[in-house]
């Protein structure tokens, strides 16, 4: 299925992003456990430099290797899927299914354009602490931060990627009995509870040195990052579904907009820390992405529950010179095909 795809994806990406903590982890125990200008330098310009074999892969891409049939959007499959199983049947209860089809249908081309709103405004919110959450770890506790070791900031991007990779596959065996649409909410619902907790321990005077404060929060770290960077292949599956074929390019590339919104909320993000505190970043973080989930629940009653797959057309048991069928059975069956394409 697509959403398994995804997945496959994701976690070959976060298994990738994994190690680049590992190398990091080594660099700094060799070089020493400080935060200093050289020692940040040396595992940055090692960074970069394994980026390059990276460019080079890409180069290997073709899409020759590209999916026909089989990654047709949602509606194609349907239609698909009615024409097979009910070929035996009359015409006019194929026409019935088709309409029926129809309906159900007619709301599906809203489904990209809800889930990219979201992704916008979720987007903004992300931008403004993303990236402030390692500065926050190694930001002494007089100033509003946790004081940790570099081995221990770099542990912590370490677990954020196998917590992500632990809570995408948790979320696909929940898809599967519970819904995409409604699993991916409620992971955001879950990651934004552990985003608040984290808020609540700041107000509350938790943002110590102490350990018990220190593992709380990093635990409502892992809980909020594994929950909501995990829903990645469940909101790509879903997309991929109810976009068309021809013009999945054109949504593909308007995820390089979030990145303008990405930067520019980072931007006032870094100006709400210097003028409040983290923990005030972190609040409107929260209400953003929570923000972001209410155009959703109006996809609840429109996503199929279950991915749709591409059933094989059966041959019909006729004679070998009715298979193909005159000229005007295939003229109907076009016309029927059109009641759901053009809803």
């Amino acid at each position: 299925s697509r959403l398994e795809f995804f997945l496959k994806q994701a976690t070959y990406t976060f298994a990738a992003l994994s190690v680049g903590p590992v190398i990091a982890v080594i660099c700094f125990l060799v070089l020493g456990n400080t935060w200093t200008l050289k020692n940040l330098s040396i595992v940055l310009l090692l960074g970069l430099a394994i980026r390059i074999p990276c460019g080079l892969l890409c180069f290997q891409f073709s899409d020759d290797f590209a999916l026909a049939k089989e990654s047709a959007d949602v509606r194609q499959v349907q239609i698909h899927n009615a024409m097979s199983t009910n070929s035996a049947e009359p015409a006019d209860a194929q026409e019935r299914e088709l309409r029926r089809l129809s309906a159900r249908s007619k709301h599906y081309g809203k489904v990209p354009y809800v889930l990219y709103s979201a992704s916008v405004i979720a987007m903004i919110g992300s931008g403004m602490t993303v990236k402030f959450f390692p500065i926050f770890f190694q930001t002494a506790a007089t100033d509003g931060g946790l004081e940790l070791s570099p081995v221990v900031v770099v542990l912590i991007c370490l677990g954020r990627r196998l917590a992500c990779m632990l809570g995408s596959r948790t979320l696909l065996k929940f898809s599967r009995i519970v819904g995409r649409a409604q699993v991916e909410l409620l992971a955001w619902y879950v990651g934004i509870a552990g985003a608040t907790g984290i808020v609540v321990m700041g107000y509350t005077g938790h943002y110590t040195t102490r350990l018990p404060d220190r593992l709380g929060i990093l635990v409502l770290y892992l809980l909020r990052v594994g929950t909501l960077q995990a829903t990645g292949p469940i909101r790509s599956s879903i997309m991929m579904d109810f976009v068309p074929k021809n013009k999945r390019a054109r949504w593909a590339s308007l995820q390089q907009i979030n990145q303008v919104g990405w930067s520019g909320s980072a931007a006032l993000g870094g100006l709400l820390i210097e003028t409040h505190s983290y923990r005030f970043v972190f609040l409107i973080t929260a209400v953003v992405h929570f923000a972001s989930t209410l155009p959703k629940l109006s996809l609840l009653c429109i996503i199929p529950r279950h991915e749709v797959s591409m059933i094989s057309k059966q041959p019909a048991p006729a004679e070998p010179q009715q298979i193909a069928g005159p000229a005007e059975d295939s003229d109907e069956d076009n016309e029927r095909t059109a009641l759901v394409i053009n809803a």
